[in-house]
């Protein structure tokens, strides 16, 4: 399988693993789904101040 022996293959220094493509999105889904997406507290003060304006109930 060509995968395999790409992952299989010797990675250059600084490297930890070769990923192929699509593997870093699905690391960084893996994450999210675990952990969040990381929301900017100035950001999501802006977000509740325009859901407050618009008469929608409070955010969690």
């Amino acid at each position: 399988d060509l995968v395999k022996v790409i992952k299989g293959s010797k990675t250059r220094p600084g490297f930890k693993e070769i990923l192929i493509p699509g593997e870093p999105e699905y690391l960084t889904e893996k994450v999210r789904l675990r952990d969040g997406i990381y929301v900017p507290e100035k950001t999501w003060e802006e977000i509740v101040n325009l859901a407050k304006k618009l008469g929608l109930s409070q955010i969690p």
